[in-house]
């Protein structure tokens, strides 16, 4: 199902995945619900292909 994800994910790619707003992926970052990391003088997030699938995996996740 997720074998054409990019290795790097935008949280507007996830956001789009899960259907949420990119505002509650942001959410879940800063949380650590979904674990991501910061890059650039901005601060971009950018989430691993294989944290998120293992986000998507994680049967003990209670966020929802």
């Amino acid at each position: 199902m997720f074998e054409n994800l990019s290795e790097i994910l935008k949280p507007a790619d996830i956001a789009a995945i899960l259907r949420l707003s990119k505002n509650t992926v942001y959410n879940m970052l800063d949380k650590g619900h979904i674990k991501g990391y910061k890059v650039g003088d901005m601060k971009i997030w950018r989430i691993n292909k294989m944290d998120f699938l293992t986000y998507i995996n994680r049967s003990d996740d209670n966020y929802w």
